[in-house]
């Protein structure tokens, strides 16, 4: 069994649609500094069950599929400390800011970009990693202030099973 700690965590983007390691640059920002919380969930492949007629009573006659895998989901909470100049906006990696003035700006109801995102866990050596390719951002903002001198905002964002890729390296690769 292996354990992580928050610290051994770190997550990276690109713009395009990625499918390993090597289309990301594992060397540039790693944003996982931004959350405050991370969830990944793996796509789960689920069963169904249809009961038959025949002479029997019960399951004796009837028949299981597989369905369809679900997609991935990466769901988080983001910080945002703009007192301590804290620049980074992760809702720059999904929407095109446009000049207003002295000001940047965007509109909630235009297309976001489908980035990838690549969740390691370990060391840059010995690892197991998640990516997520050509995601699909469901939710980002919704600003909630905390007693702590913080605010957070929730981020959620799925890939199709299709798009969604487990990567080893190092130890966890033999």
């Amino acid at each position: 069994m292996a354990l992580w700690r928050s610290r051994d965590v770190e997550i990276f983007t690109t713009a395009s649609t990625a499918s390993s390691e090597s289309d990301f640059d594992t060397s540039s920002q790693d944003y996982s500094f931004l959350f405050k919380n991370v969830e990944f969930k793996e796509p789960e492949r689920n069963t169904g069950e249809q009961k038959l007629l025949g002479t029997t009573s019960g399951n004796a006659n009837s028949e299981t599929w597989e369905e369809d895998p679900t997609v991935s989901e990466l769901t988080g909470e983001t910080l945002y400390s703009p007192k301590s100049g804290g620049t980074i906006d992760l809702a720059e990696l999904f929407f095109t800011y446009t000049a207003d003035g002295s000001n940047k700006i965007f509109n909630y109801a235009s297309d976001p970009a489908n980035i990838s995102i690549f969740i390691r866990f370990g060391d840059d050596t010995n690892y197991v990693g998640f990516i997520m390719g050509d995601c699909k951002l469901n939710t980002v903002g919704g600003m909630k202030l905390e007693a702590d001198n913080h605010a957070t905002a929730e981020l959620k964002v799925t890939a199709s099973a299709n798009q969604t890729y487990k990567v080893k390296g190092g130890t966890y690769a033999a």
